[in-house]
């Protein structure tokens, strides 16, 4: 039973360390190390006259080193502009991104096929197949751009690397192998793709303001119907706010590797300014434009479908005013549901 609980402390430590490895490297460095540290394990039962037993193996692991750090050992030295340990959660989430981009032009392409369109909207507006092409690549390339500085920020300043000093530590500590995932336990990708939403929506929100509404294909030319022809009223400032918030949290979830009580209630915090902002929007915006001012405003040729839309301009402020009731509503539900997992997971005594 000893060597049992040995072994168990064993196998959760080498889980541990795996964690930290790419998949390529894994299996060999678990290897490695299961028959190293299985003799040095054997070696100090039999100078202290005594078998394997979990004390021995906690006494063995607590000095071989933190799992953090024993993998850092087995990664390549040198500087990256992305380092070894963010690389596979970099290609990951590159992979979701060109795949996201490349759905996105093949909807639009339909579209633009469906509605006798020749053209792609303004910012794409390729003139043959080939054109397409440059213009999926130029979106791409700056895409990826984005997505390099952000993994080269947090490679410099989100303290990705383990502590290398000599405090203690437990080995009886160490979590148990999981039947399914760490609820605590966060996802980098999931963390670095939300890094990455959050830099693009405010490039998108700052800099191409007049591409935020809903968008018409129509003969040659792809025009906007602006949410803010509709009414809508966007408190850039506060929503920028929120930005740099969440990327806070983002950056210190990165930093922490797992969810704590801290952090499961600036979850909680950010999620109700968000819902804050949403009522701000609901109660600042009109809805009604008249139809005149707002043509005026678009300098859009006379076309039929376009001209529909817009002297409709109440129809559509309301059915917008209606997505972001429902989306304030969701934002109510979903904070009441944080609330509840915070006080399931750390009742309060």
């Amino acid at each position: 039973m000893t060597r049992e609980k040995a072994n168990d402390l064993l196998e959760r430590y080498l889980y541990k360390t795996g964690e930290e490895l790419p998949k390529k490297q894994r299996d060999d460095v678990k290897a490695e190390l299961r028959s190293l540290l299985t003799d040095a394990m054997e070696e100090r039962a039999a100078e202290a006259g005594l078998a394997v037993d979990e004390e021995i193996a906690a006494q063995v692991l607590r000095e071989f080193g933190k799992p953090e750090i024993v993998a850092e050992r087995y990664r390549p030295a040198g500087q990256h502009l992305i380092g070894p340990r963010l690389y596979p959660v970099y290609i990951d989430v590159a992979k979701i991104v060109l795949v996201v981009l490349a759905c996105l032009y093949l909807g639009i392409t339909g579209l633009a096929v469906l509605t006798n369109n020749t053209r792609l909207p303004e910012m794409f507006r390729p003139e043959s197949i080939l054109g397409f092409f440059e213009s999926f690549i130029k979106v791409a390339f700056m895409n990826l751009a984005i997505l390099t500085v952000v993994f080269a920020l947090i490679e410099r300043f989100g303290d990705m690397r383990p502590e290398t000093g000599k405090e203690s530590w437990e080995p009886r500590e160490l979590p148990a192998i999981p039947v399914k995932a760490d609820p605590d336990r966060i996802s980098i990708a999931d963390r670095v793709f939300k890094i990455y939403a959050i830099v693009a929506l405010f490039i998108w929100v700052n800099e191409f303001p007049d591409t935020l509404g809903f968008w018409f294909f129509t003969g040659d030319q792809t025009r906007v119907l602006r949410f803010s022809d509709m009414g809508l009223h966007l408190p850039v400032l506060l929503l920028n706010i929120f930005w740099a918030l969440a990327l806070g949290l983002n950056m210190w979830l990165l930093k922490l590797g797992r969810w704590t009580r801290e952090t499961r209630w600036a979850e909680f915090g950010l999620g109700l300014f968000g819902t804050a902002i949403f009522y701000m929007v609901l109660v600042s915006s009109l809805f009604v434009v008249e139809g005149p001012s707002v043509a005026e405003g678009m300098g859009l040729n006379p076309i039929a479908l376009l001209e529909a839309a817009r002297a409709d301009l109440p129809r559509w402020g309301r059915f917008l005013h209606g997505i972001l009731t429902w989306f304030l509503l969701f934002s109510v539900i979903e904070a009441g549901v944080r609330l509840f997992r915070i006080f399931r997971r750390y009742p309060i005594r």
